[in-house]
């Protein structure tokens, strides 16, 4: 700007040009450094609350991952209330803004402190949620309670599912009990562990049979039907062992008949030699 402007003055014909040009230009750079004044200080505040909220999300993080240590916890509220009064010192806010803006990152922190532990120790979790309640977010009470209720279910039901399994024989058997001894929610969450239980075991037989199975025919087509291990044998599904030996019989029968065959041509040979 000022060497722009000295250029514009070095530029007059004669003083009182000049003199008339430095009135105009000296409002006009007035108010250019006045908006990057305003810049500046836009610029700074918007990094102080970006590190502000990286510092509450960071805070939030650590009680999180340590929901049962009391110096992390009041550390993490430390941090926040900090951070909150150098925002609003920033901001200029109000006290009901300054309510807002701690209701606002306390709940994040409660959230986050109870959900690290729903899904393992949901009564700790809903201890914690009624102890800190009157800091969470209205809006937020329902969801809260929704989880923890899933949360509570979800471990009571792999006990359920566990004692279940321990008892039953079978998949039919188990789902029989599951129906005489639970009902609603436990009922369905128990039978669909039982299912998931199943349906993984199923999976991981049919990957030893196919796994069995590879290293039959491997053996087989190096040594025949005794080069195959007895462990392998038994690890096969009991049809594709039914399969191997099928095919085995009918490749015996073949090369019996390839012999058969080549004999008969031998001694017709013979006998064609004899005559002449």
């Amino acid at each position: 700007w000022d060497d722009t402007s000295r250029e514009i003055l070095d530029g007059a014909t004669n003083p009182v040009a000049r003199q008339a040009l430095e009135h105009q230009l000296q409002p006009m750079r007035a108010a250019l450094m006045g908006q990057v004044g305003r810049h500046e200080v836009r610029q700074q505040h918007t990094a102080v609350i970006s590190s502000a909220d990286a510092s509450n999300n960071s805070a939030a993080n650590a009680a999180a991952a340590h929901p049962n240590d009391p110096l992390v916890q009041q550390n993490t509220r430390d941090t926040i209330d900090r951070n909150i009064g150098v925002v609003a010192q920033l901001e200029g806010f109000t006290k009901a803004q300054v309510d807002a803006a701690r209701e606002t990152q306390y709940t994040r922190l409660h959230l986050g402190v109870i959900q690290s532990q729903v899904d393992t120790h949901p009564d700790a979790a809903r201890e914690y949620y009624q102890a800190h309640i009157d800091e969470i977010a209205g809006t937020e009470h329902a969801k809260i309670e929704k989880m923890l209720e899933i949360g509570g279910i979800k471990v009571r039901t792999q006990g359920f599912a566990a004692d279940i399994l321990s008892r039953a024989k079978n998949e039919t058997e188990a789902i029989e009990l599951a129906h005489a001894e639970l009902s609603g929610e436990e009922e369905d969450a128990t039978i669909a562990r039982i299912n998931s239980h199943f349906a993984q075991a199923d999976q991981e037989l049919q990957r030893r049979h196919r796994t069995a199975s590879d290293e039959a025919w491997k053996a087989y087509d190096q040594g025949g039907m005794d080069a195959i291990p007895a462990a392998t044998l038994a690890a096969m599904d009991p049809q594709a062992w039914v399969r191997m030996q099928d095919y085995a019989r009918s490749r015996a029968k073949q090369d019996e008949s390839d012999i058969v065959t080549n004999t008969e041509k031998y001694r017709e040979m013979l006998t064609m030699a004899a005559k002449e």
